[in-house]
C-alpha cells in the first residue's frame, strides 16, 4: 500500500526560506487547479500475448525465445500511463507531462491472463518536477515498485524545442541518412 509522504527539509536556508520551499515541494498550480502531494491514481489491467516480453519489438530479435510474461517495458508504459492519468485534470490544455526518471524494480513474473493494478502517488512536487512512489501487483503479489519522476511541460514549447533539435545540423543529415 502507498503512504503519504512528507515534503524533505531542507536545513542550510532560513525558516521562511525553508517554508516556502515546503510549499513549493506539496503543491504546483496547475490550470487554476492545486496539484498536491497525497494525489493517488489506480489503473487496472489484464496482461495479453501483445505485452509479454517476445513481443516488445521486432527491433529486439534477442527477446523473441523469451519467457511470455508481462514485460518490465510495458509495465514502465503502464506506470507512466497511469500518472498521465492522475494529472490529466490538474493540466492546462496546454500543457504536458513527460517522464525523465524512473526507478522501479520488478520483482515477478506474470502470466498472460492475470490482472495487474498500478497505483501510483504523488510524494513530491518541486516547480514542475513532480515525484510519484509506484506500486503494481498481479493477483498473487506485488510485482514492482519504486518511483517515477515526470516534468509538466509547456506542448508548444516542447515541440519547437523538439523540432529545432532535429534540425541542428549534424543530426538533421543523420536522420535523414538512416531514413534513406
Amino acid at each position: 500500500m502507498l503512504t503519504a509522504a512528507t515534503p524533505g527539509r531542507v536545513s542550510h536556508l532560513g525558516a521562511a526560506t525553508r517554508s516556502r520551499r515546503s510549499q513549493l515541494q506539496s503543491e504546483a498550480a496547475c490550470d487554476g487547479t492545486l496539484l498536491r502531494v497525497g494525489l493517488r491514481h489506480s489503473q487496472t489491467l489484464t496482461v495479453d500475448a501483445g505485452m509479454t516480453v517476445p513481443n516488445v519489438s521486432p527491433a529486439f530479435g534477442s527477446f523473441r525465445d523469451m519467457p511470455e510474461v508481462f514485460a518490465t517495458a510495458y509495465m514502465v508504459g503502464f506506470i507512466e500511463s497511469t500518472c498521465i492519468e492522475a494529472l490529466h485534470p490538474y493540466l492546462a490544455a496546454d500543457q504536458r507531462t513527460v517522464g525523465i526518471h524512473i526507478n522501479v524494480s520488478h520483482s515477478a513474473a506474470t502470466p498472460v491472463g492475470m490482472s495487474v493494478t498500478a497505483e501510483v502517488e504523488l510524494i513530491a512536487v518541486e516547480g514542475r518536477r513532480l515525484q510519484f512512489r509506484v506500486e503494481c501487483r498481479d493477483a498473487k503479489e506485488i510485482i514492482a515498485a519504486g518511483t517515477h519522476d515526470r516534468a509538466i511541460v509547456d506542448l508548444k514549447k516542447f515541440a519547437t524545442r523538439l523540432q529545432a533539435k532535429a534540425e541542428e545540423p549534424g543530426i538533421a543529415r543523420a536522420m535523414r541518412e538512416k531514413a534513406s
